[in-house]
């Protein structure tokens, strides 16, 4: 439910149009889950709190996911490969309790996501990926992540975002025989202030 009146709320600032583009920015994502690449955008509503939107592309490994050396022939093989990936759409808020305390370049925030989730899982009984990925399976629920981090500002307007939380990804029902797929996170995104 606060997931929920969270996307509400940010989607309602979103569509007001007055407010003011604060950065942009690209980055990758490691977590206990797997990992990923993401673009965000924040928009100022007060000096020490934001919204925003980001997107992710995430992929999902599976915990007895190993890469095999064959000496005969020369080749890797990964065994218990796991074609899972997701795509987090998330609205967020970032709140900036130390905003104008701090004489320094860096600034510390609390930040708080949630959206749907589209889960698209292949069929990993193929063992060509073009085989794996002809007709997989989609699924759509509502995520979050919830976290903390910092920004980093550097000479030029560029940022540096560092943040690390948990994801919060349910299920419905098993997918690759779990029914969610919560864990670590931690992000670091380049952008620039605009």
């Amino acid at each position: 439910m606060l997931r929920t009146a969270l996307l509400i709320v940010t989607m309602l600032t979103l569509l007001t149009g007055e407010l003011k583009v604060r950065d942009s920015a690209f980055g990758l994502n490691i977590g206990s889950q797997g990992s990923g690449i993401m673009y965000q955008r924040r928009w100022e509503l007060k000096p020490n709190l934001f919204t925003g939107a980001e997107i992710r592309l995430f992929d999902i490994k599976s915990k007895d996911e190993l890469i095999v050396y064959d000496y005969y022939s020369g080749q890797s093989y990964t065994v218990n490969d796991q074609s899972l990936v997701m795509v987090p759409i998330f609205g967020s808020l970032f709140y900036f309790p130390f905003h104008g305390k701090i004489e320094n370049n860096f600034t510390p925030f609390i930040t708080a996501k949630a959206g749907p989730l589209i889960t698209i899982n292949g069929d990993e009984s193929y063992s060509r990926f073009v085989d794996r990925w002809q007709e997989p399976e989609l699924q759509i629920t509502l995520g979050g992540y919830i976290g903390v981090g910092t920004d980093i500002l550097w000479m030029g307007g560029s940022v540096l975002s560092i943040s690390a939380g948990m994801d919060i990804f349910p299920m419905r029902g098993r997918v690759d025989g779990k029914t969610q797929y919560n864990g670590l996170l931690f992000q670091i995104a380049f952008g620039r202030r605009k």
